[in-house]
């Protein structure tokens, strides 16, 4: 019989081998949970434009007939911006964009004396000075942004001008290698047999290396994200709307997308990108969050197989203006119809010509879906994040475990949503795959929701930063 002083420290040293083991899966818990910290995602300060200006005019400003096409209106408010402009002596070749369906109105650089003049002007309603706005490529920054969990829902908010400017997405990969070498998969190659593509016969057109022709027999390694069944599933979308991604473009030819490029318009002027197509990766991304189409590779969208309209509002550094934001959900207003779906996952400061735009577009039965934004913050501190209305849809973001991101935006109003924002697989550039995080991500899933029709809600996010946990969004049917 062994003594009872060595069986009590062979005891001791297997509790305190449990206790080991006890921790160490602890911590693995805590590391998983850790993931919504968003590795790489960086946080900029707001970056106004100096002499660049937006300019809202009151309703009663404009008298034409409304109805007309696109072009049409953008060249009547173009001739009503250069007599307003005119009679201050200001030349036409500092006007910039145009708006006369979502909101009326101009960007435009001006002097200081040209912005005091314009601000005594009766007939303007709000001036603003424009802003950038930026996707992050992933610099390799720690994660939550600095945000701490249970912040007071109504405390005072801050002022727009020093707010970090917003939507910044984490692992953003570079124009130089946007399949991301960690995450990344290529566009399998062709393979005997495969799905038929649209708009095309497979009898008598040649076989097109970036489309199957027939239906596939062979295995199939189409993935289904763990975003999209967390949310419901996807189904293949049988309807007659569209899907507008307002982004940095959406790469045209990728061959897991049904993009309409007919209906794309490029807002971004031509020294900042010649091309609709994306270069950047983020609008890919999000498009095929929406409706990456059901085949036997890549990955599959929430309404599978949708039409994603490219509405190019960002140049291909990722970097854009909120005057072009403006100037593409004025043609979004113009173009799309009830049903439609618009998603806008970019953010700025509190800005109220911004807001209206939205809130008049989705008046229109268009629905528009903005990401809350990854600061940590109130998310009425944002824009359009802040905007609300009956067919506005404002989303927060969370990992696989249904917890807050530590970088989500939080507050109710405006959040409607909480959706899948972690570790998320996408489409991105050269027909690739890659994963991304931030509530830029979190957006599109309720985008493909919106388009299957209603949502409810599936329990409630964890950990929300303002007490009052968002409604997880989940397919209704």
């Amino acid at each position: 019989m062994k003594p009872l002083g060595m069986m009590k420290v062979k005891v001791g040293r297997l509790l305190a081998g449990i206790l080991a083991i006890l921790a160490i899966s602890c911590q693995q818990d805590l590391d998983f949970v850790q993931e919504s910290e968003f590795e790489n995602e960086s946080v900029y300060n707001a970056e106004f434009i100096p002499g660049e200006y937006i300019i809202e005019l009151q309703p009663t400003t404009i008298n034409f007939r409304r109805g007309g096409s696109y072009e049409e209106t953008q060249s009547f408010m173009r001739e009503v911006s250069i007599d307003l402009l005119a009679e201050y002596r200001i030349g036409d070749e500092n006007l910039r964009h145009v708006f006369g369906t979502a909101v009326d109105g101009f960007s435009v650089k001006l002097s200081e004396r040209e912005l005091e003049m314009m601000r005594r002007d009766p007939r303007v309603k709000n001036i603003h000075q424009d802003e950038v706005i930026a996707h992050n490529r992933g610099n390799g920054n720690g994660g939550g942004n600095g945000g701490t969990r249970g912040g007071p829902k109504n405390q005072e908010p801050s002022e727009p001008e020093p707010a970090p400017a917003p939507e910044e997405p984490a692992d953003e990969p570079s124009p130089s290698d946007p399949e991301d070498p960690n995450n990344g998969t290529p566009e399998e190659p062709e393979s005997p047999g495969s799905d038929e593509p649209k708009n095309e016969d497979p009898k008598e057109e040649p076989k097109d290396e970036s489309k199957e022709e027939e239906p596939y027999s062979g295995p199939s390694t189409q993935e289904i994200p763990w975003g999209i069944q967390r949310v419901g599933g996807f189904k293949k979308y049988a309807g007659n709307n569209v899907a507008f991604v307002l982004d940095t473009g959406i790469e045209l030819d990728h061959p897991d997308l049904n993009v309409n490029v007919q209906l794309g318009r490029k807002i971004v002027p031509d020294d900042i990108s010649t091309t609709l197509s994306d270069l950047h990766s983020h609008g890919t991304h999000v498009a095929g969050i929406i409706g990456a189409i059901d085949n036997h590779f890549g990955v599959v969208g929430v309404a599978a197989g949708v039409a994603v309209v490219p509405v190019k509002i960002m140049g291909d550094d990722g970097r854009g203006r909120v005057s072009w934001a403006i100037a593409g959900v004025d043609y979004v207003a113009s173009v799309g119809k009830p049903g439609d779906v618009a998603n806008l996952s970019i953010g700025a400061s509190a800005n109220t010509t911004f807001d209206n735009a939205v809130i008049n577009a989705s008046n229109k039965g268009i629905w528009f879906v903005t990401s809350a934004g990854n600061n940590a913050a109130d998310a009425n501190n944002y824009s359009p994040a802040r905007a609300n209305g009956p067919f506005i849809q404002t989303v927060s973001s969370m990992d696989s475990r249904d917890v807050m991101a530590n970088s989500s935006n939080y507050g109710n109003p405006p959040i409607d949503w909480a959706a899948p924002g972690v570790g998320i697989r996408s489409t991105v550039l050269k027909g690739g795959y890659a994963n991304k995080n931030g509530t830029s991500m979190a957006a599109p899933h309720v985008a493909g929701l919106r388009l299957l029709g209603n949502i409810r809600a599936d329990g409630h996010i964890k950990n929300d930063k303002d007490n009052t946990p968002d409604p997880i969004a989940h397919r209704a049917d």
